[in-house]
């Protein structure tokens, strides 16, 4: 099963949505992460699979505006996602 959620510093848990589909899933995470007003924050949208992590998205930002880890900002990039065999 796809859960897929807000986490915050605290490792609070907000705003979850659990789909044993791919596709439902992908448009969870999609509206999270691209929750604009989010940016800036110190909140995750993660996506996981049966327990295991597919992608966290960090809505942290550098001073000048870029994502505070490259890697881990799926804003745009959805398709890069290494989905998990199901």
């Amino acid at each position: 099963m796809y859960r897929i959620y807000l986490r915050d510093e605290q490792m609070q848990v907000h705003n979850k949505t659990a789909t044993h589909h791919r596709d439902a899933a992908a448009v969870a995470f999609d509206e999270l992460v691209n929750r604009s007003d989010l940016d800036g924050s110190h909140m995750f949208a993660v996506i996981s699979y049966d327990g295991a992590p597919v992608a966290h998205h960090d809505f942290r930002l550098r001073p000048d505006g870029s994502p505070h880890d490259p890697n881990r900002y799926w804003r745009g990039r959805l398709d890069q996602i290494a989905w998990k065999k199901t």
